[in-house]
């Protein structure tokens, strides 16, 4: 699974839980896509938004 955040690819996940670290007080717009070995997409995402409190 490739992990975007704001717009960024910034990791890929390859266990059904991970840890999202260093996320800046705030907005911030999450996308995940499942994709292949070969970072082909499956189709499948999800977006979501969250707010880190300061």
């Amino acid at each position: 699974m490739v992990v975007y955040i704001d717009g960024l690819r910034t990791q890929e996940a390859t266990s059904a839980a991970f840890i999202i670290k260093g996320l800046s007080p705030g907005n911030h717009k999450i996308k995940l896509e499942v994709v292949k070995l070969n970072n082909e997409p499956y189709g499948l995402m999800k977006e979501l938004l969250v707010n880190i409190p300061r």
